[in-house]
């Protein structure tokens, strides 16, 4: 099945979170492109855009992602740092090893769990991944919704992750943990 997307959509994406970018200084044409979907896409995941990096690092929304995002704003707590909602109390923490070993038991449903923060969007800060502290994988945290963000300097740290368990099969990391919260402990251990 062949979908038809504007040139200026796929623009759009491939330069919706360069850093300190502004407006679109050019203009964009609006000839339609003919994007073949792979192997691995299905019918609900966005089309992804490829830029001279590889493919478009966000998901949802490219314009989430775009020029007018806000710099991560945090609420300072006991160990740390909160990004995105407050905390809910009635979460009891999950290991994330556990999560790794059985995602389709936690799929759908919201968790608290803790790790370390490995890789971060050096973009916006719009995803990170976090790592069992066993060492048995990773999950990859985006913020969701592009709501919030963190900052880019948080590889190392210790984490807890507050959102919804996702499954994507046929990536490298198919764990996905849509964040509502990130608590970031202040310095790394």
């Amino acid at each position: 099945m062949k979908r038809m997307v504007p040139l200026a959509c796929v623009l759009a994406l491939a330069s919706a979170c360069d850093v300190g970018s502004g407006p679109a200084q050019t203009a964009v044409p609006t000839t339609p492109v003919t994007v073949e979907p792979t192997a691995k896409s299905s019918p609900v995941e966005p089309v992804q855009a490829a830029t001279s990096t590889g493919v478009h690092h966000c998901e949802g929304s490219p314009a989430q992602c775009g020029a007018n995002a806000s710099p991560p704003i945090a609420v300072q707590e006991a160990g740390g740092n909160r990004y995105g909602a407050p905390e809910d109390s009635a979460l009891s923490l999950t290991a994330l090893s556990d999560l790794l070993a059985r995602p389709t038991e936690f799929a759908n449903k919201t968790v608290r769990t803790s790790g370390t923060v490995g890789r971060v969007c050096q973009q916006r800060g719009c995803w990170m991944e976090l790592r069992a502290e066993s060492g048995t994988g990773v999950a990859r945290v985006p913020m969701a919704g592009h709501a919030f963000f963190v900052p880019k300097d948080i590889s190392g740290r210790p984490a807890v992750v507050e959102g919804l368990v996702s499954i994507r099969e046929g990536t490298e990391n198919p764990l996905r943990i849509d964040a509502t919260s990130v608590l970031v402990a202040e310095n790394k251990p």
